[in-house]
C-alpha cells in the first residue's frame, strides 16, 4: 500500500509540474536590467518545428530619448546549435528608424530542405548584441515586428508570440574615471598649495 501510494504521489508531481511555455520565437538571456555604456546580448531561438525552411525575424528597439535611441543593435548567426546546415544566406540589417525614434533589426536566412527543428539540440537562430549608449538614460523595450515569418509544417503546434514588449530597465550608471594626466595635474597642484602654505 506505501508503494502504491508513493507511486501515485510521484505521478501527480510530474503531472502538476509546468511545462516549458513555448513561444515562436523564444526569447532566450535578456538581462533584467543593463548599464550605460554596456553592452549585453540575448538569444532568439525556435521551439520544436518540422520541415523548418526560413524565418526572418524583425526587432524593433525603443528608448525614452525623443531625438535619438542612444544605442546600436546587431546579430550574428549562432555558432552552435544553428538549425540550418549552413549560414550562407544569412543576413542582418540594423536600421535607424529616425521619425520614430526606434532601432530596427532584421535578421533571415533560408535552406534548400527542410529540416527538423529540436530544442537544445539545433534551435538556436541568432546571438543578438545590444550596446547602450554611455548618455542612454531609462529602458530599453523592444518588440517583433510584422516582417516576423517563419516556415514550417502546418501540422507543427500554433504557438503564441513571446509576451510584448520585453523592457530591460537602467541598472547603475558607472562613473566615468578621470584620466591618468588630469588626476596627476590634480595631485601635483595640492602638493604645491601646501608647499606654499609652509613657506608662508
Amino acid at each position: 500500500m506505501g508503494r502504491m501510494s508513493f507511486a501515485v504521489a510521484v505521478a501527480l508531481a510530474c503531472c502538476g509540474s509546468s511545462a516549458r511555455a513555448d513561444t515562436l520565437p523564444l526569447i532566450v538571456g535578456v538581462p533584467e536590467t543593463y548599464t550605460p555604456g554596456t553592452p549585453f546580448t540575448f538569444e532568439v531561438r525556435v521551439p520544436r518545428l518540422a520541415d523548418f525552411t526560413s524565418y526572418s525575424v524583425e526587432l524593433i528597439f525603443s528608448t525614452p530619448d525623443t531625438t535619438d535611441p542612444l544605442l546600436k543593435v546587431s546579430a550574428t548567426a549562432a555558432t552552435s546549435h544553428y538549425p540550418f546546415p549552413s549560414t550562407t544566406n544569412f543576413q542582418s540589417n540594423p536600421t535607424l528608424d529616425a521619425d520614430a525614434n526606434q532601432v530596427h533589426l532584421l535578421v533571415s536566412d533560408s535552406t534548400s530542405s527542410g529540416v527538423v527543428a529540436r530544442p537544445g539540440i539545433n534551435d538556436t537562430l541568432v546571438t543578438v548584441k545590444v550596446e547602450p549608449d554611455t548618455m542612454l538614460r531609462g529602458p530599453i523595450s523592444f518588440e517583433l515586428g510584422p516582417l516576423t515569418d517563419f516556415q514550417h509544417s502546418m501540422e507543427d503546434p500554433d504557438y503564441p508570440s513571446p509576451e510584448q514588449p520585453i523592457i530591460v530597465t537602467q541598472g547603475a550608471v558607472v562613473a566615468v574615471p578621470t584620466p591618468p594626466g588630469v588626476l596627476l595635474l590634480s595631485i601635483g597642484g595640492l602638493l604645491a598649495a601646501r608647499l606654499r602654505r609652509r613657506l608662508a
